[in-house]
């Protein structure tokens, strides 16, 4: 191997490096959004059976996912505060 060959293997490998930093964060705010949006439907799902009964449901979809997702426990609570008033 020659040194011009182990000079840019070694630039590619600092070039995927730097890839990874930048992207990394991003991913991470992604998943934990996406995290956060599926544990608030299964919170959604599970509160619909116990309050269904009592004619007390919120209905689960792309828009009460996402003010989960963001908002969380808050965005669950005021799912239910909103449909109290509205």
């Amino acid at each position: 191997m020659s040194s011009n060959q182990v000079i840019l293997y070694m630039m590619l490998i600092c070039v995927a490096f730097m890839i990874i930093i930048i992207f990394i964060k991003p991913l991470k705010v992604i998943f934990k959004f996406l995290i956060n949006s599926a544990l608030g439907m299964v919170a959604l799902f599970i509160s619909n059976m116990l309050f269904a009964p009592m004619g007390f449901a919120i209905g689960i979809n792309g828009l009460s996912a996402f003010i989960v997702g963001v908002l969380g426990i808050p965005g669950f609570i005021s799912l239910y505060i909103l449909k109290i008033i509205l």
